[in-house]
């Protein structure tokens, strides 16, 4: 992701609840990419023939070309600049798409990315090369709020050993302050750690707050949206209602979201987890580039002095 497709995560995901700084740090899930379809696992309820995980098969000059899959797993946009300090972990998060074609089976398909973060902020993000020939091949980012660099490079077979530097301005990052809290009864805190976005009470509209529960091994606070489409409104072409259904939940220690839940009935239904969590210090050097590796300085120099405008001078009469 650019840093100005950051900046505006930043934007967008920031909130406040009340006088107190608490940083509203939610997923935003975006359309997954055509090429995304390379990485998606494919499966049906009766068993017919799966695609394997490098994608469609190769076609002759006599076949068809293949058709689009019924759903793609969605991408997670990451929001780096809000650093969240003695909070290591890492996991891998599951995007599973699965929607019921007309022929009465399900489709499925699903992506992982893998994730670690250390006591200081930094962050690892690793995901799998989109294109088949290359599926052996692993994308990586990380971003280091301590020297202010962040990193891209490529792991795998027959990949360019080169990291891509870029250095930023530290007023980019905004340090994620402590808030007092009181553990309540049920477990859960107050003031909560994750600020709602509160969704008013439509008529065809309604959130709710569920109660705090141990999500995937880790205490979580999560709510619960219901919208309901009249038909040719969004993406009901049905001849009644239809109701989509959101549901969120974020990890009180990590300030992560460790589930995300997405039911419609036209688009199907997506699943985020995020798994195989472990709170205990990740290796300092998932954080630098692999040993053997040539670094590109990619950062923008300065900018250039604008010449003068232009004078004209008109031509004599």
């Amino acid at each position: 992701m650019g840093i100005a497709g950051i900046q505006l995560c930043d934007m967008l995901l920031s909130r406040k609840q009340g006088e107190q700084i608490v940083r509203f740090f939610r997923a935003m899930v975006c359309a997954g990419l055509a090429a995304a379809v390379a990485t998606a696992a494919a499966q049906s309820d009766s068993n017919a023939a799966a695609q394997n995980n490098g994608g469609a098969p190769a076609q002759t000059d006599d076949e068809a070309p293949p058709k689009s899959p019924a759903c793609v797993p969605t991408d997670r946009m990451y929001q780096f600049h809000i650093i969240y300090k003695d909070r290591p972990y890492s996991g891998k998060r599951v995007s599973t798409c699965k929607v019921r074609l007309e022929d009465g089976t399900t489709f499925r398909a699903t992506r992982t990315t893998w994730e670690w973060r250390d006591s200081e902020g930094r962050r690892r993000i690793a995901q799998r090369e989109i294109f088949p020939e290359v599926s052996n091949r692993y994308h990586v980012t990380v971003y280091d709020p301590v020297a202010h660099i962040s990193w891209t490079w490529s792991e795998g077979e027959g990949v360019d050993r080169t990291a891509v530097l870029f250095r930023y301005n530290p007023k980019a990052d905004f340090i994620e302050p402590e808030i007092n809290r009181h553990v309540q009864r049920d477990g859960s805190l107050d003031p909560p750690v994750i600020a709602r976005m509160l969704n008013p009470d439509l008529p065809r509209q309604k959130q709710v707050i569920l109660k705090s529960t141990t999500i995937n091994g880790v205490w979580a606070e999560g709510d619960r949206l219901y919208q309901i489409a009249n038909p040719g409104e969004g993406n009901n072409k049905s001849d009644h209602q239809e109701a989509a259904i959101d549901e969120f939940w974020d990890a009180d220690e990590l300030m992560e979201e460790v589930r995300h839940i997405s039911d419609d009935p036209e688009l199907g239904k997506t699943t985020i987890n995020l798994v195989d969590i472990d709170q205990s210090e990740p290796d300092a050097a998932l954080f630098r580039p692999p040993k053997g590796y040539g670094v590109l300085e990619a950062t923008p120099q300065e900018d250039v002095p604008q010449p003068s405008p232009l004078i004209v001078v008109p031509a004599k009469q």
